[in-house]
């Protein structure tokens, strides 16, 4: 009978030290992601713009929002004018109706921040091929393809300009294909503290 007690005890143990662990190693992993949040935003563009905050250091502030939108081409095809609801956020809704129509705008990432920010890996919501047959949508960071890695200083910007074209030389097919479609399109830059 003794034996059985000290085996069950040892299992006991055992499952009270696993669990320690399980426990101990939570916690690394949570204060590891709490730490990396701590570091980083990013802008994200969705037929709307995104910048999403995380947690801020103690000693300053890391400020990376949207400025200054400008529409440049199309502002006639909008349902809702294209705005910066919040310092985080552009809001647009077009309606297109005639092959050969553009809605363009131009919008400023602003660093306002006390810390420098680079771009990390940016997304763009890709067309099918479909969509592709019957639609453009670029988005360009000051003329360019936005790419990693780019330095944004404190109280410095970057333009960034969204267009979306109804394409002029399509197919009777093409045009049966993009009617009465909605889209969502999206774009993310994500911006970290250097």
């Amino acid at each position: 009978m003794a034996k059985v007690n000290s085996k069950k005890e040892t299992e006991t143990k055992k499952t009270t030290n696993n669990k320690k662990t399980l426990l101990l190693i939570l916690i690394i992993v949570l204060c590891l992601s709490i730490g990396y949040a701590a570091l980083t935003e990013k802008l994200s563009i969705i037929g709307d713009i995104w910048i999403l905050h995380k947690e801020l250091p103690p000693q300053g502030e890391f400020d990376v929002h949207w400025e200054n939108i400008n529409v440049t081409k199309g502002s006639n095809l909008q349902v809702s004018p294209a705005v910066i609801s919040a310092p985080d956020q552009v809001n647009y809704s077009i309606h297109f109706n005639t092959p050969g129509q553009v809605f363009e705008f131009t919008v400023d990432a602003v660093n306002k921040g006390d810390y420098d920010a680079v771009s990390t890996n940016a997304t763009k919501s890709p067309l099918t091929a479909e969509q592709s047959r019957y639609l453009t949508y670029t988005v360009l960071e000051e003329g360019a393809e936005p790419t990693a890695g780019k330095s944004l200083p404190v109280n410095d910007s970057v333009t960034y300009k969204v267009r979306v074209e109804f394409k002029r030389d399509i197919t009777e097919e093409d045009l049966d294909l993009a009617s009465n479609k909605t889209l969502d399109l999206s774009f993310l830059i994500p911006y970290e503290q250097v």
